[in-house]
């Protein structure tokens, strides 16, 4: 949602082609980038040319630690890959986009963030953000990277 706010061009991929379809078409409305959407087998044809990835899918997380959605051999130094998986901190996405050369960051910032801002919007109280953190870090073995 909050890239698609931005002038760029994004492409949702998808399992299910309609699925892709209806997100696309949900964020156009409002959404200065230009959009498009497809099967995930058209991510090799694209990945050379993509600035940004983000993974949104459970691939990868805990207890299947050894999954990627996205095969090593199609990574390169020139992407910036976002994970929104947190457990473990660092997948093997990230880790094999660290070996090519990328820039990358793991989903627990986005953890965090989104259990702030549910703790505020149920308790009315402003949440102790580095205290979640720290707990979240401590739990999990790492932190945002």
């Amino acid at each position: 949602y909050q890239v698609s706010r931005e002038d760029c061009r994004v492409t949702v991929l998808n399992r299910s082609v309609d699925r892709a379809r209806r997100l696309v078409e949900d964020l156009r409305s409002s959404a200065p980038a230009e959009l498009s959407y497809g099967a995930l087998d058209r991510l090799p044809a694209l990945i050379g040319d993509t600035d940004v990835l983000i993974n949104t899918t459970p691939v990868g997380m805990a207890p299947n630690t050894s999954d990627s959605p996205v095969p090593a051999g199609l990574l390169h130094g020139g992407l910036f890959v976002y994970d929104v998986i947190y457990n473990p901190v660092k997948t093997r996405l990230l880790r094999d986009a660290e070996a090519k050369g990328a820039r990358v960051l793991s989903g627990v910032n986005m953890l965090v963030y989104q259990g702030a801002e549910a703790f505020k919007m149920w308790t009315g109280v402003e949440p102790p953000i580095d205290l979640m953190q720290r707990a979240v870090e401590e739990r999990l073995g790492g932190g945002p990277r």
